[in-house]
């Protein structure tokens, strides 16, 4: 319901547009989550995490502003343009995924390399998709009117 109300449109796809063989994607040029169906019949913790992951990607959006087709920094934003506090978040967040096991996966997707433009916007979403609470309550906080 919140992401329809922020202007997200949700599908199920055989396919999604984006990237290959990917569960679900999000296009912040189209404010579009689509999930696959195949997706759909995984387990329910494993759907639930891959569709918190999507939500990141709305909230970053949201956080950049909606229908610009740009992303923000989760990080960014909650340091409010503190450059310390950005870095330590920053730091925390490559720490988590770290420790979930989750980092060669993030390498081998950006080509080896966390320094793409897009590789954090990815290196958040994966950090952050089993963080149930937290992603819910920045999602509350989306408002494109704004």
């Amino acid at each position: 319901q919140k992401l329809n109300s922020i202007g997200v449109t949700t599908m199920v796809q055989q396919a999604c547009t984006g990237t290959q063989g990917a569960a679900a994607t999000y296009n912040p040029y189209t404010n579009v989550l689509c999930v696959t169906e195949a997706t759909l019949d995984v387990q329910q913790g494993q759907f639930d995490s891959v569709l918190r992951h999507e939500t990141v990607h709305v909230i970053q959006d949201c956080i950049a502003g909606m229908a610009n087709g740009q992303m923000g920094s989760v990080t960014y934003y909650m340091s409010q343009g503190d450059k310390k506090l950005e870095r330590e978040l920053d730091r925390q967040v490559i720490q988590t995924l770290v420790h979930k096991n989750k980092i060669d996966h993030v390498l081998q997707i950006h080509g080896g390399s966390l320094d793409a433009p897009d590789a954090f916007i990815e290196v958040e979403a994966y950090a952050l998709e089993d963080e149930h609470d937290f992603v819910f309550r920045l999602l509350s906080k989306c408002n494109p009117s704004e």
